[in-house]
């Protein structure tokens, strides 16, 4: 059996897992080259996994530069795969079940490609949901500094004698008056020395 057919074929039964089929096991090649085999599923899942590392990066705030945040995301990759794997086999030794070992390891492995193809874009949406949040904390603590301009130019209005929202009052000697979008100011008429404005918003 060719790697490709192991693969489909071991992909195959951890689905039948996932439906609680047990019948799924009777797919997972159990023998010693399966056991090496099953070790591909973490290429398979690779790229997503790199994927998730690029965008987690991006948008999180990191001290180390690219290189050395990818190498350590790398190291600690491989040495999951290692290590469960490992710890599970002495776990196997010390409850008696060492002949049930390479089927399990095989089936875990395989089954972890479906479980991460589920959980990595879930992850990298998380991200994204967080980035989002961080984006609106700015742009809410501008828009109340926005309405505090308001309230400090809705004050002026009253020099004027206009009822609108912001108005202005420019040279003393004419006394000429600036409305600028007031809400109350549609067809006032404005003194202004020898000159009347009529301002239309």
């Amino acid at each position: 059996m060719t790697l490709t057919e192991n693969m489909a074929t071991s992909l195959y039964g951890a689905y039948r897992l996932a439906r609680a089929d047990k019948s799924g096991l009777n797919y997972f090649d159990a023998s010693i080259d399966g056991f090496w085999r099953s070790f591909f599923a973490a290429v398979v899942i690779a790229p997503l996994f790199a994927l998730f590392l690029i965008v987690r990066y991006s948008f999180g705030e990191f001290d180390a530069s690219p290189f050395r945040y990818l190498m350590v995301e790398s190291i600690s990759y491989v040495i999951a795969w290692v290590a469960f794997p490992l710890l599970m086999f002495y776990i196997a030794q010390a409850i008696g079940r060492e002949e049930q070992y390479i089927r399990y390891i095989v089936a875990y492995n395989w089954a972890s490609v479906w479980q991460n193809f589920v959980y990595i874009p879930l992850a990298v949406l998380d991200v994204f949901s967080h980035t989002a949040c961080d984006i609106r904390k700015p742009v809410r603590a501008e828009r109340r500094r926005l309405r505090e301009w308001f309230r400090r130019h809705k004050r002026r209005d009253q020099r004027c004698g206009l009822p609108g929202d912001w108005c202005r009052r420019e040279g003393s000697g004419h006394g000429r008056c600036f409305c600028f979008t007031c809400r109350g100011c549609h067809g006032h008429v404005l003194e202004s020395g020898r000159h009347r404005e009529n301002i239309r918003i």
